[in-house]
């Protein structure tokens, strides 16, 4: 009689192993739907930022870019050790959808202690995340928050090292975004004085926390003066950010549509909660914990800032729902349970399903570096087109650049990189005037879309007026329109 027994706890046992690991396998799973992601800039402006430094180029003096770069040069290594393929990227993409998803998930469970909840929570903002997911410097923070938060809660007593890691990791938001990493360490200095002041933290702790996260700032500034980029580094990433003047607002995002309503009023509602849930010290956690998690979803938020579109404030929003969980002090139903489990997993279905591109539409692209990737008809032709122009220009040795927000899609078969011109956007371009980026070779063509109503808000119009006001019209390809210079 005993052998039954035996079997049917040895079955329970292994139904238990199940239930824990159908979480993780269904957050890879929807991971994986990013490779279905159609091509855009965003993407492969991140891409080329790796691609170049793969090849040996220097950020800021070889090609431009805004941010702190340790993100691009994290995924320029998995370049340089898998090839130098877009699907590569992409694996990094998914890599890290599934990273932050399941330590959005481990979170949520150890805060409020249920399982179905913390599924339930990370599988909407998992699915909501994958339609514009990619790996870029604004995840990747977001991940590391997340690890913050998990390394702070975990509170491992009386080992220093886990303070030297939340430093760290701080240090290194600095060198991944810097406008996001400098608030991060405002956040961390609120918090150590904090715990200074309020909880009585052995200060020699509090301290490491505080130099270990400035030792990454300081190694990077070593590095720009070794490379010569320091000036450079100042005109892309300090003096041009100044001359961006596209915004979109929060309030512009309530308006679009409703969906972007609730993403816009999430945070602030979770912010006076969370208010509320500290004063009245009714929180699941400590408030210290509490505050801490509430001061770097505050400023962590800046991710979100100018451009407050649906994938920057879904982003912001990701470290706000552990903020969320901290306020919540009920116990799910069964019948809650069953219910929630069943849409979460539902609309996660529903939302990788419409990932698949229409075959009528789409085709797996053989062009270089694209290989593997889906893309569209009218777009890879495009390419093949605009591409063969090149290449018979360059048998007559003339140059050709495209002026547009596009101009990346067009290179990056050719393999060619051209500084400033392949990512055109105003804000992007540091200190120079349009008659320095206009200082070319006389021989020197200019492909501009045709149509400006295709153009995207951070193009250079000013840059594109002058050429199509004071230029020769010599030609057409595609869907641009050639200029030379007039003589």
């Amino acid at each position: 009689m005993a052998a039954p027994c035996f079997q049917e706890e040895e079955m329970w046992t292994k139904v238990k192993r199940i239930k824990s690991v159908f979480p993780y396998l269904f957050f890879i799973y929807i991971s994986l739907f990013v490779f279905c992601s159609q091509i855009g800039g965003d993407e492969l402006w991140n891409y080329n930022f790796a691609r170049n430094i793969c090849e040996g180029g220097t950020p800021y003096v070889d090609f431009s870019i805004l941010q702190t770069p340790l993100s691009a040069y994290i995924s320029a290594f998995f370049l340089a050790v898998f090839g130098k393929k877009l699907i590569v990227f992409r694996v990094m993409s998914a890599i890290l959808l599934v990273s932050t998803a399941s330590m959005l998930y481990k979170i949520c469970v150890k805060i409020s202690k249920e399982k179905n909840l913390a599924f339930i929570l990370t599988i909407i903002i998992e699915s909501l995340s994958l339609i514009v997911w990619i790996y870029n410097y604004n995840n990747l923070i977001v991940f590391l928050v997340l690890v913050i938060f998990y390394l702070d809660l975990i509170k491992i007593e009386k080992n220093i090292k886990n303070d030297i890691f939340i430093g760290l990791i701080i240090g290194c938001c600095v060198l991944i975004k810097q406008s996001t990493g400098g608030l991060l360490l405002v956040a961390n200095i609120v918090i150590c004085i904090y715990d200074i002041v309020f909880e009585k933290k052995d200060k020699l702790r509090v301290w490491v926390r505080l130099g270990t996260s400035m030792i990454p700032g300081v190694l990077f500034i070593i590095y720009l003066l070794i490379t010569g980029s320091l000036w450079a580094f100042w005109d892309y990433a300090v003096r041009g950010v100044g001359e961006f003047k596209h915004l979109y607002t929060i309030l512009e995002l309530m308006e679009s549509t409703s969906f972007g309503m609730i993403l816009g009023i999430f945070p602030f509602m979770v912010i006076v909660l969370s208010s509320l849930s500290i004063f009245r010290n009714t929180s699941n956690i400590s408030r210290r914990d509490h505050i801490m998690v509430l001061v770097f979803c505050i400023l962590g938020g800046i991710v979100a800032y100018p451009l407050t579109d649906f994938s920057h404030l879904l982003a912001a929003c990701v470290p706000y729902v552990i903020c969320f969980v901290c306020c919540l002090n009920y116990k799910m139903s069964k019948l809650g349970n069953i219910l929630g489990v069943a849409e979460a997993i539902f609309l996660g279905l529903i939302i990788t399903y419409a990932m698949v591109p229409d075959s009528e539409k789409y085709v797996i692209s053989n062009l270089k570096y694209f290989q593997g990737i889906p893309i569209h008809i009218e777009l890879a032709e495009a390419i093949e087109e605009v591409d063969n122009y090149i290449i018979s220009k360059d048998a007559e040795n003339v140059n050709v650049l495209i002026a547009d927000d596009s101009a990346v899609a067009y290179m990056i078969p050719l393999g060619r990189y051209n500084k400033d011109f392949d990512m055109l956007l105003v804000g992007n371009l540091g200190s120079q005037t349009i008659d320095d980026l206009l200082n070319q070779d006389e021989k020197t063509i200019y492909l501009v879309r045709r149509d400006e109503t295709d153009m995207g808000a951070q193009n250079h119009f000013e840059l594109i007026h002058k050429i199509k006001n004071t230029y020769i019209k010599i030609g057409e390809v595609q869907h641009f329109d050639a200029y030379i210079k007039a003589k």
